[in-house]
């Protein structure tokens, strides 16, 4: 059986702490029959892990980004993450056992709470017909 080559190197491109969103890109793999890419991202690191193990610890997400190599993850509360990358081949693909890959290298952030500063704040209420605003 062959292995599926587990990809050298993953970065995180940008992480935007008021949207409290990450993007992250890695280098395609070597092995040509990889089907798609599947990204973690957790409260701790993935040390020692394989894939199967790493989702069952808690607050471990997974998502499927298809055949490609940059994925932005959307809406993650504020804390510490932890992100890697496999890449897997497709379930019928019989020349490949396990059909994920390992880990890609491992990168962190932290999301930090927003800081903003209302400047100005307009209200308008409607009561019975009467518009009032308050500034």
């Amino acid at each position: 059986m062959k292995r599926i080559a587990t990809m050298c190197y993953m970065m995180l491109l940008a992480a935007t702490c008021m949207a409290a969103d990450v993007t992250l890109a890695w280098d395609p793999s070597i092995t040509p029959d990889v089907a798609g890419y599947k990204l973690y991202c957790g409260p701790t690191s993935s040390a020692g892990m394989r894939p199967e193990q790493y989702i069952l610890q808690p607050g471990v997400m997974s998502f499927d980004a298809g055949n490609v190599t940059i994925f932005k993850i959307t809406s993650l509360a504020d804390g510490l993450y932890y992100f890697v990358a496999t890449a897997y081949v497709a379930p019928d693909n019989p020349a490949y056992d396990p059909k994920e890959s390992d880990f890609s290298n491992e990168v962190s952030t932290t999301i930090a709470p927003a800081e903003f500063t209302i400047t100005s704040l307009a209200v308008s209420l409607r009561w019975f017909g009467v518009v009032l605003l308050c500034t």
